[in-house]
Order: structure tokens, then C-alpha cells, then sequence
């Protein structure tokens, strides 16, 4: 239903980020014990002068975007036949270069039921690069194919070439990114620097097997040089907009903006930063032409102009906060204009704008800082960060722009960093409990009496034990993902294959029950690792949860799933969302089992403080009165009890039957071991 993919689509958003960012601490270092740690420990006041220059030194660092600019994710491979299948991608340079770096962007999937950073990134590959499109001479760049490779998630992995000459650069992988059911390979973008220059946008793709193309994944997007990375930029802030051409009423009107590059010049690229400004309509990609023109000359004039593009035979994608990079070849001249044929428009106003036009020449933005002219400008002294020669003052609309071998460097120091402060926060964290611990027992040693001081150094041990095993949790959860699922799968692709092989034979029998196990035991494993995600335990998530159990086990009929209102901000105990999540997988296999039904109504009610569940089909039915025998419907209502609710059976012969759960959405959970774990509220 409608409802219900919005609520998957929430849930989803709430993954693209983990709440614990680095350097930002859940612990009060304010307080009087914090400082005590401090006092009676040098280890803890090292650690947090680290923990400060590691801010000091981020916070001159590039950050990347997160943000996708389009709906363009990258390029993905067709789905791949096994987890060790060969599969290579290849990028036609054009002309041979010297490579200084390859880098590989991540692709962040933020879709449906399935989210991730370094979605399809490759567990084990080599890059290679050769002058030969049949790769007759080549050379390895760098050979991940007998170690796994640490997927980098968010920052792009950074490969050096060393000054390789090469116009081809292929990337082999020997090992994939296993989903589900199944193996994927996707990469963002391949990025090929020589100097300044990304030289792979534009190349010419080729793969072992190509697959077709759609909106979102294409084989030109790995070399578009649009993602969600950004623009090469520091924090250092813009004092400028850009440039801006006066308002008109209507799009088809010609603007354009002009520089002087002081000589005649050999232009190797051109690249356009669009503008969000900060003290305008922030817009990403305000003003961007949606057709347009770039024609260089030897004249002022622009005189027998030389055409380097030509945009104003269709409309293009507005790029929101990425650079638009237009390679050239053989293109010279020292005059350059950008010629809009078709303005950006909203509702009221029609404009051109650009915060900034690069020109490489040699290697260097040649226009920095050189002669401005346009048709016009917009000039309004209540914005005076729209001026023509800010167009090329080394700024984007908000910060510094930088080359891209600095970004590039940038980000991946900003990683390092990163992963120095989570291992920082939790030496910093053993550290300070060591030194609170010491002092307790010198408080209890030579005092005796200030139980009430240890009884608060106690609980303050006991929070930061229940953080790390919050911490525990989803390093478990991980583990067995990627252990015992690979090994499961392994097992059960083993088997399969031994059963076709052992057709006709006694033995195949054996091999197809070494396999129902072995998913069935991958299956189960899956379900322990999502209920031991901490990031799972909320309302939300469990919804979500739902739908795809649904989607999977009722593949073969006809259902609906509805969420009725507004879905709480809520956090669920672990043992809450285990009962209900396995009191819903139950009543599905059930009804799959023994209802012979065509069609399932699923109906879940959040509202006035209770969760409220039924599951209804129009299958054969049975005697409420005299249930069949079997331990499911046992279970239903021994999780109901467990719950603090109430279970309910409807049924008659030929009737179909539904299973009702109704439960409050803040109980007491009864635990096997006589404790109580509360179902906790937050409004983050």
C-alpha cells in the first residue's frame, strides 16, 4: 500500500547516516567524574589532546556531499551467476596519458528495503592498465584478488598509478558484493587523474557483459564525473555568489558571460560549478543553463568563433551541486564565451547563472582571475555577492574551490581520521572508567563510608558497559552476516551443484536436504542478525521489516499490507521486537502452509499507544473449536501472553481464517529470566 511505502521510504532515510558520528561522544565529559578522570589520569588528557587536534585538522578537511545530485546512481553489472564469477570493466581514455591516480567512488543505495554505503563496491579486484585496447602489454596498478578489500563505504578508495602511461584502464573483479540472495558489482564512478585533470569523463565504456541501460544505472554514468561526492571544495567560506544575468519574463532569450584568457591557449577542459547561493534562494543548480553554447576566439568580438560545445539542441539535466566537466581536444583561443540559449526558470523569473567557469590549460584553471564581460548582470545592492568577476574568483557559491588531487587526498585523510577517533572515543572511554575505577577502590580503601559515591561510579561503569554492548551487538551481527552466511551460502550452492550432478541417483536426495538446510539455517540467521542491529530497534524499522517478510513469503498470492495513521517515533526493546516480529513470520507461514488461500489482507494499527495486527485470508479454514494439531498456534498465543496482550483466532470451514494480535506499545515485557525489559519511548 501507499502507507506502507512511506513508511519503508522513512525508515530507509533514517540508515544513510550512523547516529554515532565520529568525534561526536555520548558520554557527559563535563561532568565531576569525567574531570576527576582527567585529573588523576594522564592517559585520558593525551587522548583527548589527540581527540582535539584531530578536530582542529578535520575541520580544514573536505567533506563530501551524501547527497545524490540525480537519480543517475552509476554503473551495475547484470546480476553475476556466483560470488567468484570474473567480471571486468574497461574505460577508453581516448588518447594515452600519464596516470598519477585511480579512484573508485562507492555507490550509497538508499532504496526501498535495501540501504547502503559502498553499495556493490568489489570485495576482491585488480586494476590494470595497458596503450592496447586488447590488453596485449599490460600492467597491474595494484592486485586486491587474493585479500579481501575493506569496503570504504562513503569516501572513495584511492588507488595510485605512479605516472603509468596508459589509455586503457580496466578493473577486473573476482569477488562480489553478496545482497540477499545473490551477488552484485556497482561502482559510482571510475575517476583516472593525470595532474588536475579527471581524464576518464567522457571515455568509452566497455564491460564482459554489459547491461542495459535505465535512469538510474547506465554505463556512460561510471564516467559522467556526476555523483554524490560534490564539488572539490574546503570549508574555507565564499564571500561570492557568482555570476547572475538580469531577471527576464521569458526562458528563450540569449545571455552570456565572456573571459579573457590574456594569450591564445590550447584548451585541454572546461568545466561550469553551478551556484547555491547563501543569501539567496538556495537553490542547487540556480541559474544553470538549460541549453547552451561555449564557442572560444581570437577576438574580443568572438569573431569567426571556434565551437567547443554545443548544448542547444536539447535540455540539460540541471546538475545540481556537481561539476559539469566538458573535455576538449584540439580547442584553442584566448576569448571563451558561455552562451545560454534557454534560461533556468521558475515560477516568476527566467536567469543565467554560474559560480564559477574553470578553463584548464597546461594542466591549471587558466582563467583565474582573468577580464570579465557579459550582455548583462544583475546588480542589487541588497546582494552584493553577484558580481561579474566573481565568475572566477577560485570560489563555488559557499567555500573554496580546490584541484582535485587535493579533494581527493582530503578525503581520504578525513577517513583516516574518522576511524582514528571511534578507536580514540573508546580507549578514551576505558581510560577514564580505569581511572574512576582506581579511585573508587581509594575512596572505599580510605573512607569506607562514601558508598554512595561508588554506588554512582558504579552505574556510571554499568551505562558505559550497556553502550558497549549496544556496540557488541551489531559487531555479532556483522560477523555472522559475513562469516556464517558466506559459509551457509557456500554450502548450499555446494549442494546444489552436487545434486545436479548426482541426477537419477540416490544420492541426490541427500545433496537437495544438505541445501532446504542450509537456507533454511541462512534464512533464520538472517532474521538473529537484523533483530541484533542496534539501528533496528524502533517501530519503523520493524514495519519495514514486515513488509519484506511479506513480499517474500506471499510471493505466490495476492496481498495487501495497509499501516492505518501516523507511525510514533518510537525505540523497541529487543525482546519486543522479537516477539512480534516472530509472532507475524509465524501466522505467515501458517496461512502459507495450510490455508490454500489466493489472496491476504494485512491490516497494522499503531494508534492510541497500541499495536494493533491482523492477518486475514480466504482460504479453506478450520474448525476454531477444534484446531489442527502442531505447535503454531501455541506459539501465537504464548508471544501474545509474553507480550502483555492478547491474541484472537477467527475461522470457519471454507471462511478463510484471521489472526489478530493486539498489544500496548509501551509494556512491561516478561523476560524467561523474571526481570522486566520496558519498551523504550524517544523523539529523536
Amino acid at each position: 500500500s501507499v502507507t506502507c511505502a512511506l513508511v519503508a521510504h522513512g525508515a530507509a532515510g533514517k540508515l544513510t547516516r550512523d547516529a554515532d558520528r565520529p568525534g561526536e561522544r555520548r558520554m557527559d565529559e563535563s561532568g565531576f567524574q569525567w574531570s576527576i578522570a582527567r585529573l588523576v589520569n594522564g592517559r585520558v588528557r593525551s587522548l583527548e589532546a589527540e581527540r582535539r587536534a584531530i578536530g582542529l585538522e578535520l575541520a580544514g578537511l573536505p567533506i563530501a556531499s551524501g547527497r545524490q545530485q540525480s537519480a543517475a546512481l552509476g554503473f551495475h553489472a547484470p546480476i553475476l551467476a556466483s560470488v567468484t564469477e570474473e567480471y571486468w570493466v574497461q574505460v577508453d581514455l581516448g588518447t594515452e596519458e600519464t596516470i598519477d591516480t585511480i579512484a573508485l567512488v562507492p555507490v550509497r543505495m538508499d532504496t526501498g528495503v535495501f540501504s547502503a554505503l559502498g553499495y556493490g563496491f568489489p570485495v576482491r579486484f585488480r586494476v590494470e592498465v595497458s596503450t592496447l585496447a586488447d590488453f596485449a602489454a599490460v600492467e597491474t596498478v595494484v592486485d586486491h584478488s587474493r585479500e579481501d578489500f575493506r569496503n570504504p563505504g562513503e569516501y572513495p578508495a584511492l588507488i595510485p598509478a605512479n605516472g603509468k602511461r596508459a589509455r586503457f584502464v580496466r578493473l577486473t573483479v573476482d569477488r562480489h558484493f553478496a545482497r540477499r540472495e545473490d551477488w552484485v558489482f556497482a561502482l559510482g564512478e571510475l575517476m583516472v587523474l593525470a595532474g588536475n585533470r579527471n581524464v576518464a569523463i567522457g571515455g568509452v565504456v566497455t564491460a564482459s557483459r554489459l547491461p542495459p541501460d535505465n535512469a538510474q544505472w547506465a554505463t556512460r554514468f561510471l564516467v559522467d564525473g556526476q555523483g554524490r561526492l560534490g564539488l572539490p571544495v574546503v570549508r574555507e567560506e565564499s564571500a561570492s555568489n557568482g555570476f547572475h544575468s538580469r531577471h527576464e519574463q521569458k526562458p528563450d532569450l540569449v545571455k552570456w558571460v565572456q573571459v579573457d584568457l590574456g594569450r591564445r591557449m590550447r584548451i585541454q577542459e572546461i568545466r561550469l560549478i553551478p551556484a547555491r547561493p547563501t543569501d539567496y534562494q538556495d537553490v542547487p543548480g540556480l541559474g544553470f543553463p538549460v541549453r547552451f553554447k561555449i564557442e572560444s576566439s581570437d577576438e574580443p568580438g568572438l569573431e569567426n568563433p571556434r565551437m567547443l560545445v554545443d548544448g542547444t539542441d536539447r535540455d540539460f539535466a540541471n546538475p545540481g551541486e556537481n561539476v559539469v566537466v566538458l573535455p576538449q581536444r584540439d580547442a584553442e583561443g584566448r576569448f571563451v564565451r558561455v552562451t545560454a540559449t534557454k534560461l533556468w526558470q521558475t515560477s516568476a523569473e527566467c536567469v543565467f547563472a554560474l559560480a564559477e567557469l574553470q578553463i584548464y590549460a597546461d594542466g591549471r584553471n587558466a582563467a583565474l582571475d582573468v577580464p570579465v564581460t557579459a550582455k548583462d548582470s544583475f546588480n542589487d545592492p541588497r546582494f552584493p555577492k553577484w558580481r561579474r568577476e566573481y565568475l572566477v574568483d577560485g570560489f563555488s557559491s559557499q567555500h573554496r574551490l580546490i584541484e582535485l588531487p587535493e579533494w581527493l587526498q582530503g578525503l581520504e585523510r578525513r577517513r583516516q581520521l574518522e576511524e582514528r577517533l571511534r578507536t580514540l572515543d573508546l580507549e578514551l572511554g576505558v581510560a577514564a572508567d580505569t581511572a574512576l575505577v582506581l579511585l573508587a577502590q581509594s575512596i572505599i580503601i580510605g573512607l569506607g563510608g562514601l558508598a554512595s559515591g561508588v554506588g554512582a561510579l558504579l552505574w556510571r561503569q554499568r551505562r558505559r558497559r550497556m553502550r558497549e554492548v549496544e556496540q557488541m551487538r551489531g559487531r555479532i551481527a556483522s560477523d555472522l552476516h559475513d562469516d556464517i552466511g558466506s559459509n551457509l551460502g557456500s554450502i548450499a550452492l555446494a549442494a546444489q551443484v552436487a545434486a545436479r550432478r548426482a541426477a537419477g541417483q540416490e544420492s541426490a536426495r541427500g545433496y537437495q536436504e544438505i541445501e532446504r538446510i542450509a537456507r533454511a539455517t541462512s534464512d533464520a540467521m538472517h532474521d538473529i542478525v537484523w533483530l541484533l542491529k542496534p539501528e533496528h530497534g524502533n517501530l519503523q524499522e520493524l514495519l519495514v521489516r514486515m513488509r519484506s517478510v511479506a513480499e517474500v513469503m506471499l510471493k505466490e498470492r495476492e496481498y495487501t499490507l495497509d499501516v492505518v495513521g501516523e507511525v510514533p517515533q518510537l525505540s523497541l526493546s529487543l525482546e519486543f521486537t522479537r516477539h512480534v516480529y516472530l509472532f507475524f513470520k509465524e501466522a505467515l507461514n501458517n496461512l502459507v502452509k495450510h490455508s490454500q488461500s489466493g489472496m491476504v489482507w494485512i491490516r497494522v494499527d499503531t494508534g492510541e499507544g497500541r499495536l494493533r495486527l491482523s492477518v486475514h485470508d480466504n482460504g479453506v479454514g478450520f474448525d476454531s473449536m477444534s484446531p489442527p494439531p502442531g505447535e503454531g498456534l501455541t506459539n501465537l498465543r504464548h508471544r501474545a501472553e509474553v507480550l502483555g496482550g492478547s491474541f484472537q483466532l477467527a475461522s470457519r470451514s471454507g471462511n478463510g481464517t484471521t489472526v489478530a494480535l493486539d498489544v500496548p506499545l509501551h509494556p512491561s515485557v516478561k523476560s524467561p529470566f523474571g526481570a522486566k525489559s520496558a519498551l523504550r519511548l524517544s523523539n529523536e
